[in-house]
């Protein structure tokens, strides 16, 4: 995901499959699967004052979530 190192936000949308310039669960959903989780793992402990989540939405498939946890 180069938009963690670049801080690029941007997107384009498609009409039809998985959209590559975003991360989506859009493989996965189309199995039935509706559940999706991204873990970050640093090789050295981070204190992470804040973090900014950019959720996307389109007139295809992507969908904002229902619900979203932080651990």
């Amino acid at each position: 995901m180069e938009s963690i190192v670049d801080g690029d936000t941007s997107f384009k949308a498609v009409d039809s499959g998985p959209n590559p310039s975003v991360w989506t669960n859009y493989n996965m959903a189309q199995t039935g699967h509706n559940k999706a989780e991204i873990i970050f793992t640093y090789a050295t402990a981070q204190f992470l004052g804040s973090a900014d989540l950019y959720f996307y939405q389109d007139a295809w498939a992507a969908r904002l979530p229902e619900n979203v946890e932080l651990y």
